[in-house]
């Protein structure tokens, strides 16, 4: 049984939440020839207990063992705590360049391709999932069909919802527990924790910066998102003011708040002269004075991960108005990736 699902990010980024209604009916009938789900039971001293982002607490009697993670952000901290061996099942699009290259790197099974990929954020092959025989499945708290799904065999899901630097940390300190590696977790949220304390150069005068998603030039990031909250992060000012996670707005509103800087979400096509050709724009601060940035690559400036320090430090130098060293951009990549990989990586 397949159970396709919205897209999580429509974009490859970008989230939000859209009901798939006309699947209600066959997942009913699904779910009442299937059974409801595992028994709850109490827990047990030594019962490993967390709550995920559905506000649902999930009771692991052993450290996961075997674990299908649909989700590439998710699935990088396996690699980041070093419980990689954990996983039975991974995401379709992490054997999609660019990011099959990073993982094929790191783990054998990726480059052989003999890691399942039973699914993604916007589809989940059940069949194939349960016949993996997981002991914990991990999901899009917005997957709510699949999620349903998987719970009716009696596997638990740990859903996840990522909007704040908050939502990350707690993301790695749950895995840390339901995976047995809470030292390691405690480490990479102190290193999390210092590179959020380090400040060495800051934007002078905090200018404003319109983000963009891959899916369209109009489409934004609001401030209840990890795009908004990397600008705030780099010294810098959301010029969409909306408490939203993502916007669509049009070339008026544009021009209308007037940023400084317009920064684009990287797909592999879009470049800068792209927007700075874009008639419409043509008196938008940004664009005469030139500031229009892509970001490097999606796996370096994984905003819903640790990863998400580069970001931040990369923007906070463009912000900053001088000159940008690619070595120097190179160098804070590749220290801050090795210590949260443990791993020199590609």
């Amino acid at each position: 049984m397949a159970v396709p699902q919205h897209r999580h990010r429509g974009d490859g980024r970008s989230e939000g939440a859209v009901l798939n209604t006309l699947r209600t009916i066959p997942l009913l009938l699904f779910l009442l020839l299937t059974g409801c789900g595992r028994d709850e039971r109490p827990a047990a001293q030594g019962d490993i207990r967390v709550t995920d982002a559905r506000g649902k607490e999930l009771i692991l009697s052993r450290p996961a063992q075997r674990v299908v993670s649909l989700l590439e952000s998710a699935t990088t901290a396996f690699y980041m705590l070093r419980k990689e061996e954990a996983l039975a099942g991974i995401s379709r699009n992490m054997y999609e360049e660019p990011l099959l290259a990073h993982y094929a790197a790191m783990d054998r099974r990726v480059r052989e391709r003999s890691l399942p990929a039973p699914g993604n954020w916007d589809f989940v092959d059940l069949e194939a999932v349960v016949a993996l025989r997981p002991d914990l499945v991990i999901l899009w708290s917005v997957q709510s069909d699949a999620i349903a799904a998987v719970e009716s065999h009696g596997i638990p899901v740990y859903a996840v919802m990522i909007t704040g630097p908050g939502d990350i940390a707690k993301e790695v300190t749950d895995l840390g527990r339901m995976l047995g590696a809470e030292a390691r977790a405690d480490s990479l949220l102190r290193f999390s924790r210092d590179l959020s304390a380090q400040r060495s150069v800051a934007p002078s005068d905090s200018p404003s910066v319109y983000f963009s998603w891959a899916s369209g030039l109009y489409q934004t990031a609001g401030r209840a998102s990890m795009a908004g909250h990397l600008i705030v992060s780099a010294g810098c000012v959301n010029a969409c003011p909306f408490p939203l996670e993502q916007a669509a707005v049009n070339a008026e509103t544009v021009i209308a708040w007037d940023p400084e800087i317009i920064l684009l979400w990287p797909d592999g096509q879009r470049t800068e002269h792209e927007v700075l050709r874009e008639p419409p724009l043509r008196t938008v601060r940004a664009v005469k004075t030139g500031r229009v940035y892509v970001l490097p690559s999606p796996y370096d400036c994984d905003l819903w991960t640790l990863k998400y320090h580069y970001a931040s430090y990369w923007l906070r130098r463009r912000a900053a108005g001088s000159g940008v060293a690619p070595e120097e951009l190179r160098a804070f990549r590749d220290s801050t990736f090795s210590l949260l990989y443990g791993r020199n990586v590609r």
